[in-house]
């Protein structure tokens, strides 16, 4: 495989590296965040299920059994609410999925390194061919990935393409989702600038 046939496609299979890396480093810091987060839900679940327990078991020796029955009905229909409550929000799918996220991003970010460090004639195969395997699998990663939240995803360096979107619209673009900008038919002239301010 010779330099001209791959220097035709580097340019995307870097945007790719490029993003796998931020991407990945996104999802990680997501899915850490959402193992802390659901401490909130199972420590109370796991206490108050304990409690429950306890009261069913053997409260009535010591206090009074009407009074156990509405200690058992509280602590009961909060487990249900706080089970409920994570179900709802998806705590533990969205948890697992950014991991698996993460994971898939970092494998696919090695695999690219390594590739595009070996020179050209000895990377042993199709440019073209490898080229559209790596976005196939790039799109199925990110198709599976639930949405982040961060702003930062915006900035993903698989935006920047050779007819990109420039940065200070797209900043702008991205607080708010109301419309987007009209897109030239041709490179606009450098008097049409002040478009950009109307997105402001």
């Amino acid at each position: 495989m010779t330099d001209h046939e791959w220097s035709s496609y580097e340019p995307t299979l870097i945007r790719i590296k490029h993003s796998c890396f931020a991407m990945h480093a996104l999802y990680r810091k997501r899915y850490l965040l959402s193992r802390e987060r659901v401490i909130f839900y199972d420590v109370p679940i796991i206490v108050l299920s304990a409690m429950t327990s306890v009261f069913i078991a053997g409260a009535e020796e010591w206090l009074n059994a009407s009074l156990v029955k509405i200690l058992t009905c509280i602590t009961s229909l909060i487990v249900g609410i706080l089970g409920a409550l994570k179900k709802f929000f998806k705590i533990d799918e969205n948890r697992e999925s950014c991991l698996e996220t993460y994971k898939d991003m970092f494998r696919l970010f090695c695999e690219l390194s390594m590739m595009l460090d070996q020179p050209p004639e000895a990377r042993g195969v199709d440019a073209q061919k490898y080229s559209t395997e790596l976005a196939n699998r790039y799109s199925e990663i990110m198709d599976r990935a639930i949405v982040l939240e961060d702003a930062r995803t915006m900035e993903n360096p698989i935006y920047n393409d050779k007819a990109n979107m420039p940065s200070k619209m797209r900043k702008r673009f991205s607080r708010s989702f109301k419309e987007l900008p009209p897109a030239p038919e041709s490179p606009p002239p450098p008097h049409d600038r002040n478009v950009e301010e109307s997105y402001a």
